[in-house]
C-alpha cells in the first residue's frame, strides 16, 4: 500500500508545527541534517534539523471518525480511557500505551479494527494529555 509521503517539524522554541512535503533526499532523522524538500507548489525548500526541531512523519492513516484528521508521528489517539502515542520505531509506526509504554500494537492494527478511536491531540501541543489517568 503506497501513502502520501510528508513531514512536519515541531519547533520546540515557537511551540508550532511546520509542515513539509515530499522529501528529495534520503531521511536519517539526525540533529544538524540539512534536508531537502519537494513543496507541493513545485518548489524545493531546504530544512535545517537542529536542538530545536523534531522530525515527524504521517502515518498514511486517518481519523476513523468523520474528521479525516491526518495521523502523525507524535499524535494522541483515545480508545476509550486508554491514551495511545504514534511513534516509529524500528521501521513500523506503532501506537504505544502512554500509561504502559511496553504495550504497542502497530499502527496499522490499531486503524483496522478500531473504528471508534480517535485522534485528541498531540504530544507537543498536548503534553498534559499524556499524563491523563487511564481507565
Amino acid at each position: 500500500m503506497s501513502r502520501p509521503i510528508k513531514f512536519r517539524v515541531w519547533n520546540k522554541v515557537s511551540k508550532e508545527f511546520t509542515f513539509f512535503g515530499t522529501p528529495i533526499l534520503s531521511l536519517d532523522k539526525k540533529e544538524n541534517c540539512p534536508l531537502t524538500f519537494l513543496r507541493p507548489s513545485g518548489e524545493n525548500i531546504k530544512v535545517m534539523i537542529s536542538g530545536y526541531g523534531e522530525l515527524e512523519q504521517f502515518t498514511g492513516l486517518n481519523d476513523k471518525n468523520g474528521k479525516d484528521l491526518d495521523w502523525w508521528e507524535g499524535d494522541l489517539l483515545a480508545d476509550g480511557g486508554k491514551i495511545m502515542e504514534i511513534v516509529y520505531r524500528d521501521g513500523c509506526f506503532w501506537a504505544e500505551w502512554v500509561k504502559y509504554p511496553e504495550n504497542q500494537t502497530a499502527l496499522h492494527v490499531i486503524a483496522a479494527w478500531a473504528e471508534h478511536i480517535k485522534k485528541i491531540g498531540n504530544a507537543h501541543e498536548k503534553p498534559e494529555l499524556k499524563g491523563a489517568i487511564e481507565c
